[in-house]
C-alpha cells in the first residue's frame, strides 16, 4: 500500500469514528492558530474555542476536567495511570520524564500514547501509539505528529489539549463521543505531564480508552 492509499485508508477510518470531521473546509494555518488560542484558553480554565471546534464538525461537546479524582475515571487503565503519576510526583512538580519505563506500565500498555513536544510546542510527536488504539481506530500514528492526523479539526482539538497540559503541568481528563457504525463510542483520555530537570514538560503520557454505549 502506497503513501496516498494509506492516507485515504486513514481518512475513511476517521470518517467512521468521527462524524462530520471533514464537513468543514478551513485553512490548516487558521486551525493551527486557533489551536494555540484554544490551548491558552484551556490553560486559563475556559473552553469557548474548543467548543467551537466541535460545533463546526457537528459533534457533541467534549468533557474536560483538570486534575480528575480517581472516581471521575471510567476505565481501570486510566485509574492505574493516575495512581502511577500521583505516586511519582516531585512535590508540586510532575514526575521526571526519565523514570518512564514500559515495565511499570504493563496494565495500560496497549492503551498508551507517549508524546514529546515538537515545533516549539506547536505540535507533538507520537513516540508510542498503543496497539489497542490502533486496533480500534485503524489509524497508526507512531513516529508521526499530531498535525498528521487526517482531519485538521481533530488535530486542532488534540494539539490544544496537549499544549494546555504542557503549559499548566497538570493532568487533564478529556473525553469525547464519536460514532462508529451505529454504536456510540466514548474516547476517554487522561493526559499526564512529565518534566526534565529544569521543570519543563518534555513528555506526555496519555491513556486513551474507547467505551461503547456509554
Amino acid at each position: 500500500m502506497g503513501p496516498l492509499q494509506k492516507l485515504d485508508h486513514a481518512k475513511e477510518a476517521l470518517r467512521e469514528s468521527w462524524p462530520g470531521a471533514f464537513r468543514v473546509r478551513q485553512p490548516v494555518g487558521d486551525l493551527r492558530r486557533e489551536a494555540m488560542r484554544a490551548a491558552d484558553e484551556l490553560t486559563a480554565g475556559t473552553r469557548r474555542r474548543i467548543d467551537r471546534l466541535f460545533d463546526l464538525i457537528e459533534s457533541d461537546l467534549p468533557d474536560l476536567a483538570w486534575s480528575p479524582a480517581e472516581a471521575d475515571l471510567v476505565s481501570a487503565e486510566l485509574s492505574f495511570l493516575r495512581g502511577y503519576w500521583m505516586e511519582r510526583r516531585q512535590g508540586d512538580l510532575p514526575p521526571p520524564a526519565r523514570i518512564i519505563d514500559a515495565l511499570d506500565l504493563k496494565p495500560a500498555l496497549g492503551s498508551l500514547m507517549l508524546l514529546e513536544p515538537a515545533a516549539d510546542g506547536g505540535d507533538f510527536r507520537y513516540r508510542v501509539y498503543g496497539s489497542r488504539i490502533v486496533g480500534y481506530s485503524k489509524v497508526e500514528m507512531t513516529g508521526k505528529c499530531v498535525w498528521d492526523v487526517p482531519s485538521p479539526h481533530v488535530a486542532a482539538f488534540f494539539v490544544a489539549t496537549y499544549r494546555a497540559v504542557a503549559l499548566r503541568r497538570e493532568p487533564l481528563h478529556a473525553g469525547h463521543r464519536t460514532l462508529l457504525d451505529r454504536s456510540h463510542a466514548y474516547w476517554e483520555r487522561l493526559i499526564l505531564p512529565f518534566v526534565d530537570d529544569a521543570g519543563t514538560v518534555t513528555r506526555l503520557l496519555v491513556g486513551n480508552v474507547p467505551t461503547i454505549g456509554r
